[in-house]
């Protein structure tokens, strides 16, 4: 029987800076939550997909703390993949600076990519436009796609 390939998919996080609250819910709270119950699963994934809105405000502060959760979610002395996806509620400009530390972007060139994990092909894209709750991919990144 061939080995299967596990992964993990996390979405909709809406992280925030500790103590804030999204519509009467603590995040941070519910992150580790999640995180206690992952560590306690009879599997480790291979991968983790989280997929938008990483946070609630897309702010620099909320992507601190979504930097944190995936130093967790990853495991300090793993090297578990976590693909990352961007939502409505996130900003491609603040994700870039302080989650992948580019020095410059104007967030307007999506995120999309594309990763081999265990000879799986995982592929991400993105369809924010920001400012709206609706997304599009684009011909860019449709005709990326197809290449």
């Amino acid at each position: 029987m061939p080995e299967l390939t596990t992964f993990l998919h996390l979405t909709d996080l809406h992280l925030a800076p500790p103590g804030q609250r999204v519509v009467g819910i603590d995040p941070m709270r519910q992150m580790q939550d999640v995180l206690a119950r992952i560590r306690q699963l009879d599997v480790s994934p291979t991968f983790i997909v989280v997929s938008g809105d990483l946070t609630e405000n897309g702010s620099a502060e909320s992507y601190e703390v979504v930097k944190g959760a995936l130093r967790e979610l990853g495991g300090e002395n793993t090297e578990t993949p976590v693909l990352l996806g961007l939502g409505n509620h996130d900003n491609r400009t603040m994700f870039r600076r302080v989650v992948l530390g580019e020095k410059t972007s104007d967030g307007l060139e999506p995120y999309c990519y594309s990763r081999l994990i265990d000879g799986l092909r995982v592929i991400v894209l993105d369809s924010l436009i920001p400012g709206h709750p609706s997304g599009s991919l684009g011909a860019t990144q449709l005709a990326w796609l197809h290449d």
